[in-house]
């Protein structure tokens, strides 16, 4: 299967357990921390995929995101997944909110 099709794959699944949020920080938590491919794969998605969006957002605004220009995909699964794990009380909220939170606690942007 290529890429595209794993990709497709991958959200498939993750739209399977949508709710209106998509995804809460519970299942993101539980995704982010097996040991399958598959679910280390649609972590890895999701949270690109929502810092990709973050950072068209922030451009069209004018706020740059601040998350290094260097930055790999996994170590911002890390900066995220490192807060789900130190604030296990914020899990029931939506993933993409605790990922834009996660990655903001990390990289302070300036103020312009």
């Amino acid at each position: 299967m290529g890429r595209v099709g794993i990709i497709a794959l991958c959200l498939a699944l993750i739209a399977g357990n949508a709710q209106a949020g998509f995804l809460d920080g519970n299942q993101l938590y539980q995704f982010c921390t097996a040991s399958d491919d598959l679910s280390q794969m649609q972590c890895l998605g999701y949270v690109e995929g929502v810092a990709d969006y973050l950072n068209l957002i922030s451009a069209e605004n004018h706020r740059p995101l601040c998350v290094p220009v260097l930055a790999t995909g996994r170590q911002v699964v890390d900066v995220v997944l490192n807060y789900l794990r130190d604030q296990p009380q914020n899990r029931t909220y939506d993933a993409e909110l605790l990922v834009a939170t996660a990655l903001a606690t990390a990289w302070r942007c300036s103020p312009p």
